[in-house]
């Protein structure tokens, strides 16, 4: 497990990959008969993976959402000098 960490650490998108089958990490691990502490451990790095995708995502789009709004401000602003 201390080598999955290190993996989730440096590179959680790997966690999520599916191979060209459409095979994906905690299946292969249900195939090779891990233990299910490991494998509920690879479902909560995947979700955590998720959900903090999900969470940037939104951000950006809330982001670029103010971009013209924040342009407008200044506009208007460079106006009144």
């Amino acid at each position: 497990t201390r080598i999955l960490w290190i993996l989730y650490r440096k590179a959680p998108s790997a966690i999520i990959i599916e191979d060209n089958h459409g095979v994906d990490v905690v299946e292969y691990a249900l195939e090779a008969d891990m233990s299910m502490t490991f494998i509920r451990l690879l479902q909560d790095m995947v979700a955590r993976v998720h959900e903090s995708t999900a969470k940037k995502k939104a951000n950006r789009k809330l982001m670029q959402a103010r971009s013209p709004l924040l342009q407008q401000k200044d506009s208007f602003c460079m106006a009144c000098d």
